[in-house]
């Protein structure tokens, strides 16, 4: 049996307060040596140095994830070195998420992240168009769902994709007066570009009906020089 002295004994030893009354109890023994070890494991972490990315044995570094534990485990090569296993797993995967902000960038998208991107703005390039033009096209996605189904954003559409610019011809309102049924909701895209562009008349055709306002149908001229 623990007499009432030796648990006195005990409280000035763990870093119990001055002048406390001894404990009579063995849980009250228990409780004033946890409180001394929370006080030892605080003392270690503010005067423990932080961990060094270089072990001591034989050129091996210690891990970083060290420094997420308490203080007391700084010094411990051989934790150290078990931990850059989970390192050298978890690395790559954080490096990724911090990066992540790149994927979503059409400047430095990789291309199969690209076409992802371009359909979220219900584009979907031809296998034709070059990385860049693809990368020209998302960017300035914002800009021609701004002006959508308006002649600028018609021009905007193609001049991006195809690098030249349409010429568009709308019909006067006397046109449309002296012939409702061939002018009335009717304009005409002349595009002209070079004989070695690689995008189909079936894919410029797709461009140009993505951009027609709802209601209204497009006569498509396509001129190869």
């Amino acid at each position: 049996m623990t007499s009432r002295s030796e648990f006195a004994v005990e409280e000035r030893a763990t870093g119990g307060p001055a002048g406390t009354a001894a404990v009579a109890s063995p849980a009250g023994a228990l409780a004033l040596r946890q409180r001394g070890m929370t006080a030892a494991v605080a003392r270690s972490r503010r005067e423990s140095p932080a961990p060094e990315n270089t072990g001591a044995v034989a050129g091996l570094r210690a891990s970083s994830y060290l420094q997420h534990l308490p203080g007391v485990y700084w010094s411990n090569e051989f934790l150290g070195r078990f931990l850059l296993i989970f390192e050298s797993i978890l690395d790559p995967i954080d490096r990724q998420v911090a990066d992540l902000h790149q994927y979503f960038d059409p400047d430095t998208s990789p291309r199969d992240i690209l076409d992802w991107l371009a359909s979220w703005w219900n584009l979907f390039p031809d296998d034709s168009l070059s990385n860049e033009r693809r990368r020209a096209l998302v960017e300035s996605a914002h800009e021609f769902y701004s002006w959508r189904g308006t002649a600028r954003g018609l021009s905007l559409l193609i001049r991006t994709t195809l690098g030249v610019e349409p010429t568009i011809v709308e019909p006067t309102l006397a046109d449309v007066t002296q012939d409702p049924d061939r002018f009335a909701w009717r304009f005409t895209v002349r595009i002209r570009i070079s004989a070695a562009e690689p995008a189909s008349d079936d894919v410029i055709r797709h461009l140009v009906q993505l951009g027609t306002p709802a209601g209204t149908a497009a006569t498509v001229e396509i001129t190869r020089t």
